[in-house]
């Protein structure tokens, strides 16, 4: 059995050797080729505790408006979308925003839409025909805290009051307004 193993660790020991382990003992030869013969071929060590992060939360709520939404966060990136209802959904509406880390802070754009409709005058009637538009808009949106346990920032506040559905034009606000989300 002895024989065995002595065999089993000479094996890898000789083709490691043979590409120049000149100048060591053989006893040192040994040591150094069963430590790189048990490396994770990664080069990670054994100890998994010191590679897991805790997970970061995927579904959020709004403080602000109560919407939920969900982020996922990739590296430097981060990706936001609102979730709807299925009345909503079948409008067409949406609301994603795309972020990349610049700095201290995320930085990007936020696209949102759906459908709308606004009544048009036939020509030559006093009645008035419902019609429907498919509207799409973009606007900025930074994140200037993002932990596992809060998410803060702002975006353009577009009141949809200022909606005129048959241009598809929304009259766009001065200022920023500020958000914060917490996980759900």
């Amino acid at each position: 059995m002895k024989l065995y193993k002595k065999v089993f660790l000479t094996l890898p020991i000789l083709a490691v050797c043979s590409f120049g382990c000149t100048g060591l003992s053989k006893e040192a030869q040994v040591k150094r080729d069963i430590a790189e013969s048990t490396k994770h071929p990664s080069g990670a060590s054994g100890d998994l505790s010191a590679e897991v992060t805790p997970p970061f939360p995927t579904r959020w709520n709004s403080l602000t408006s109560g919407a939920t939404r969900i982020v996922r966060v990739e590296g430097n990136n981060v990706y936001c979308e609102v979730v709807f209802t299925e009345a909503e959904k079948r409008t067409g509406v949406f609301a994603i925003a795309e972020l990349t880390k610049t700095g201290d802070k995320y930085v990007g754009r936020v696209r949102f839409g759906g459908t709308c409709f606004y009544s048009q005058k036939q020509f030559l009637s006093t009645w008035e025909e419902t019609k429907k538009n498919f509207c799409r808009f973009e606007g900025p949106i930074e994140i200037t805290v993002l932990t596992p346990t809060r998410i803060e920032g702002s975006v353009m506040d577009y009141s949809w009051d200022t909606l005129d559905c048959k241009k598809c034009k929304l009259k766009k606000p001065d200022k920023m307004g500020s958000f914060v989300w917490i996980p759900e």
